[in-house]
């Protein structure tokens, strides 16, 4: 769907909660019913990763949100990733913008993947003995 069209175009959304195994949650958004796009999490049909990984125990929470457009949709499902993050910590929660299957570090407010923020400190350290050499270099002059 062409971003043009994802600001156009309403639908029947659902947001819904899945309870996972080890205390871990899932929030997604569907334009199916949240009970039957539970079944196909527990089915492994059309399931995300971190379902996979996590067997979905319940349907733990539901919201209907109408005929909306799916950006907006999409804009609540993130809302409510970082809502339930706040409540249950950032690496037992999973959905929307946020469905990496990896451990995630919050640095500076955004949420990371830990692999890539070691990536991140090695580029700054590099960047910043380059800057250092280079002012050292000049102050000789």
């Amino acid at each position: 769907m062409q971003d043009a069209d994802k600001e156009k175009i309403k639908k029947h959304y659902w947001l819904y909660v899945l309870k996972l195994e080890q205390h871990k949650y899932y929030v997604g958004i569907t334009a199916k019913t949240p009970e039957r796009r539970y079944e196909q999490h527990r089915n492994g049909y059309m399931a995300a990763q971190w379902t996979r990984k996590y067997k979905p125990l319940n349907l733990f929470d539901k919201k209907d949100l109408g005929y909306v457009t799916i950006a907006d949709a999409e804009r609540y499902e993130n809302k409510v990733v970082r809502t339930y993050i706040a409540k249950y910590g950032y690496n037992n929660v999973r959905g929307g913008d946020l469905s990496y299957n990896a451990e995630f570090v919050k640095r500076f407010g955004w949420y990371i993947v830990k692999d890539d923020w070691k990536n991140v400190v090695g580029v700054l350290f590099l960047m910043l003995t380059i800057i250092l050499l280079t002012i050292m270099y000049y102050m000789k002059k």
